[in-house]
């Protein structure tokens, strides 16, 4: 039954149908063929609704694209951390000293973490000052 001509005829001109009916099975089609899963058909309100899903979960891929954008000492703690479970501020520091990354001020790394944090990569729990510093568990 032909519920909106607007968004058939939109399916239309795309070629996605050819008669009213068809085209649910070439979007089954098209999801199988790029991998993605299979469209939902949900009946609402009187109305056809198609939900689509992405492959991945999107914020392990915004996650995954901020990590790799990161600088060098950034990877470093946020893989300090991978290892640790959690940190504090001077932890992170000590960690990185140990490394021979040249000699970060306790701002420069305060930094670092409040930018990982605003990312969505690190949590802080408790005050910044005697705080500790926790990698994400759906991060990495």
């Amino acid at each position: 039954m032909l519920r909106n001509k607007l968004i058939a005829n939109v399916f239309y001109v795309r070629g996605y149908i050819e008669k009213w009916g068809i085209g649910t099975n070439k979007m089954i089609d098209a999801c199988k063929k790029e991998g993605i899963p299979e469209p939902i058909f949900q009946e609402r309100s009187g109305g056809l609704a198609v939900i689509f899903r992405f492959k991945t979960y999107i914020g392990q891929e915004i996650a995954k694209r901020a990590i790799e954008a990161l600088n060098l000492r950034q990877k470093m703690i946020a893989e300090f951390l991978r290892e640790t479970k959690s940190a504090t501020t001077v932890d992170v520091l000590n960690y990185l000293v140990s490394k021979n990354i040249t000699a970060p001020t306790h701002r420069t790394i305060l930094r670092d973490l409040h930018h990982l944090n605003k990312i969505g990569i690190v949590d802080l729990q408790g005050q910044t000052r005697g705080g500790i510093w926790v990698l994400r568990e759906d991060v990495l």
